[in-house]
């Protein structure tokens, strides 16, 4: 492949991808790997806070959250992760406290200390710039100007605004300068610390343990597990009807303990949730779970070059607007290109190739985004091992299993279907969160505000009734997105009582808050992103109207899909003009959506499509 520097060759920038994203996740990266050698040293726990360098060493093995997020937060501008993390801490206590392993200024710039995210800036920046200037993104950008005059920012009500394109490629290395004192996020911390001081007091526990899972989760945990073990060993025995039902037991087991459990909500035992973490790696290992979800996600939400959840298999499928629009992109919203990303996301995009890029490539980072954290050679080698007999186990079992004499296809149908299943029912419960339009359209440098408005809760908890506990049960409280980024370390069971506070918060502050009534509409939106997403930015903008004046941002949710809509005749246009004729448009992927949707959710009827603002 044509080195990601040379900026000379018109003919092999024309026919890469955008090219800081192939740097970003494919090439070795000289500042980072000086970094990872001689300042944050395996062993070493540098941290940076609201823009101070910190010295944490002495204090892994008293940390009240455990080793591993300490180890998450090294070499890292670790802000909104210690913001988020620590919202129930007395915080005149956590800034004594913190005061004691200060670094001089001095000190850090003796000791050339930098964050390790600094290290994924090209060293030739001249000719990273003068490689990305090519002729399609010139012409891009004198359509696109006249777009951003009118579009760039709108007014949040009492906090302020917020921006369109506020974060990307130029801010690639940087800390970003996340505030986190306005009233908003103070109000709101505040009514929620208030009702979880009740809740401890009324179960007669801690307030720590006040937001961890309650008995009654544990209940269902129980219930679940009992059902994907016995699930797992009849599939074992051979059991067909096993080929569906495991995989929705593992699901229905796995999502209310794995997710919980690395977000160090289930308990407030730090070892035990890092076992219960181990238990599903069909989900994902640990350690690239933490790197992609907890570091890199959570933190960067739909943040182009910073989020590596949009940029998943960009070979195949754009996921933002920043990343370059390219032919293969023209036929993501088809059927096919969408089954197949639904058929492998999980078992061979998170288990295997994410794994692969973390642990085993140059990059050293999780897709180009999130440098690897300081690990021993020797952690590296039993993770390898590790995930090496997993796969192995898991794609061979039926040949050593079943009696001599079954036939290949069998042990093969085995051994996969229930990967398929699982993956579909990963798919169908993270892409409605934070893949659509009105998610992916907005961004704040108020961290609190920033996680809002990119994300779209689904189900309404406020109705209590039979529709709502089938998505919150289904979802392991996926569906109530918001609130989960604003508090990672609460138990999902508390955050219907956390989604009153917030909508109510919001509603006073005129923050923006999008929700919709289930999976069905969550599917639209999903689909309506990919298809958006799916045209070049150059047609896409010839499309739009330039004099339109946009709508607030309040009302923004309830007009998204209307503004993004394309007519038949351009999208006609388009598939011609990269020589397709099979691409499937949004009004015929309606059938697909309603065949995928219908085994899950029993009560797809009830679903009205309207929307909170």
């Amino acid at each position: 492949m044509t080195s990601p520097t040379t900026p000379n060759n018109s003919q092999a920038t024309d026919a890469a991808f955008d090219t800081t994203l192939i740097y970003l996740l494919d090439a070795p990266k000289p500042s980072l790997n000086h970094l990872l050698a001689t300042v944050h040293v395996p062993g070493s726990l540098l941290i940076q806070l609201h823009g101070e360098w910190y010295d944490m060493e002495k204090f892994v093995d008293v940390h009240p959250g455990g080793v591993t997020a300490l180890r998450l937060a090294a070499g890292r501008d670790a802000t909104a992760l210690f913001e988020s993390s620590h919202v129930f801490a007395d915080k005149r206590k956590l800034d004594a406290l913190l005061a004691k392993y200060r670094l001089s200024h001095e000190e850090v710039a003796r000791r050339g200390i930098r964050t390790l995210e600094s290290g994924l800036v090209r060293d030739n920046l001249a000719a990273a710039a003068a490689e990305m200037a090519d002729k399609r993104e010139k012409e891009v950008e004198k359509d696109k100007s006249e777009i951003k005059k009118q579009t760039m920012t709108q007014d949040v009500g009492k906090v302020g605004r917020i921006e369109e394109e506020l974060f990307g490629e130029w801010t690639i290395g940087q800390n970003i300068d996340w505030t986190f004192d306005n009233e908003f996020r103070q109000v709101l911390l505040e009514r929620v610390r208030n009702h979880f001081k009740a809740e401890a007091m009324r179960r007669g526990v801690s307030l720590i343990a006040s937001t961890k899972a309650t008995p009654a989760k544990w209940a269902i945990i129980l219930f679940f597990g009992v059902f994907w073990i016995s699930s797992t060993v009849m599939l074992v025995k051979g059991y067909y009807s096993m080929l569906v039902l495991c995989p929705l037991c593992s699901w229905l087991c796995g999502v209310n303990v794995f997710h919980d459990a690395l977000h160090f909500a289930l308990t407030t035992y730090p070892k035990f949730n890092e076992f219960c973490g181990a238990l599903f790696p069909f989900f994902s290992s640990p350690f690239a779970w933490n790197h992609q979800h907890v570091v890199g996600h959570h933190v960067h939400t739909n943040m182009p070059y910073h989020d590596p959840d949009v940029a998943h298999g960009p070979a195949i499928r754009r996921e933002h607007k920043a990343h370059r629009h390219e032919p293969i992109h023209s036929s993501q919203s088809s059927f096919k290109m969408i089954a197949l990303h639904f058929v492998i996301g999980t078992w061979l995009g998170l288990g295997i190739g994410n794994d692969y890029k973390l642990v085993l490539s140059s990059s050293k980072s999780y897709n180009g985004f999130v440098p690897r954290m300081p690990v021993y050679t020797s952690e590296l080698v039993q993770h390898v091992i590790v995930r090496t007999v997993y796969v192995l186990v898991t794609f061979t079992w039926p040949f050593f299993v079943f009696p001599a004499g079954t036939s290949v296809f069998k042990c093969l149908l085995f051994a996969i279907a229930p990967l398929i299943g699982f993956s579909i029912l990963f798919m169908l419960n993270t892409q409605i969160n934070h893949l659509t339009p009105s998610a992916m359209k907005y961004q704040s440098k108020d961290w609190t505000i920033h996680q809002i408005i990119t994300a779209q809760n689904f189900g309404d908890p406020e109705k209590n009734d039979v529709a709502w506990w089938f998505h919150f049960i289904f979802s392991g409280g996926l569906c109530l997105q918001m609130e989960h980024h604003i508090f990672p370390t609460v138990n999902h069971c508390h955050l219907p009582a956390v989604a009153k506070i917030l909508k109510a918060t919001c509603k006073e502050y005129g923050v923006p808050y999008t929700r919709v009534n289930g999976y069905y509409q969550g599917m639209k939106e999903y689909i309506q992103h990919t298809h958006d997403m799916s045209i070049p930015p150059l047609m896409e903008l010839k499309l739009k109207s330039p004099n339109s004046a946009p709508a607030s941002a309040a009302a923004e949710p309830a007009t998204v899909l209307k503004k993004s809509e394309i007519s038949k005749t351009a999208a006609a246009a388009l598939r011609q003009k990269n020589g397709r004729t099979s691409s499937v448009d949004l009004s015929t992927m309606l059938p697909l959506l309603e065949g995928l949707v219908a085994p899950v959710s029993v009560v797809a009827s009830l679903v009205d499509g309207k929307k909170d603002s």
